[in-house]
């Protein structure tokens, strides 16, 4: 336990091998250890090697939820042209926190958040991903959400039907009266 080595020495060396090859690092992205998980994920998505965004599209199935969260928010970041297959790829995860995390990275393009994606978060199964979306609602108009919130004044949860109300009452719906 005394000879453990410094994280910040572990990032530069992880950091120069995805230089070289990210797909090197792509099997530490599995770790069941979040930690090494996200430093792995965060030395591929900052390496500046051009196969760095493929190697992450390739194995990003595999990575478990916090470097799925890492390699999206960094190749976004990043290299924003190879965001849309990541997104796509992230909004079919099983792990909700990587579903809320595409919806939050695709809220800062307008071309990456289409409504069909929103329309689909507000059905979301974990309302973590709900309330996400109601975030992203908060930045622009609910036209054409006011189906969708109306369903969502009919959960139990006080905070969700609180946010669906108040998007409700920005788009101007008889629904939120």
């Amino acid at each position: 336990a005394g000879q453990r080595v410094p994280t910040d020495f572990a990032n530069v060396v992880w950091k120069r091998i995805a230089r070289q090859d990210p797909a090197l690092l792509m099997q530490y992205t599995q770790s069941a250890v979040p930690a090494v998980a996200r430093a792995a994920a965060l030395a591929i998505a900052a390496c500046d090697h051009p196969a760095a965004a493929d190697s992450a599209l390739a194995s990003f199935g595999e990575a478990s939820p916090v470097a799925q969260t890492a390699l999206l928010e960094g190749i976004c970041l990043i290299r924003a042209s190879s965001c849309p297959p990541l997104l796509s790829a992230a909004r079919g995860s099983s792990d909700p926190a990587v579903r809320a995390t595409a919806l939050t990275v695709a809220s800062s393009n307008p071309e990456w958040l289409t409504e069909e994606t929103i329309g689909s978060a507000l059905h979301d199964p974990d309302v973590n991903v709900v309330r996400a979306a109601l975030t992203v609602l908060e930045d622009r108009s609910a036209k054409g959400f006011e189906t969708d919130l109306a369903i969502l004044l009919k959960l139990g949860h006080e905070d969700v039907q609180e946010r669906a109300l108040r998007s409700l009452a920005r788009a101007g719906s008889r629904q939120a009266g």
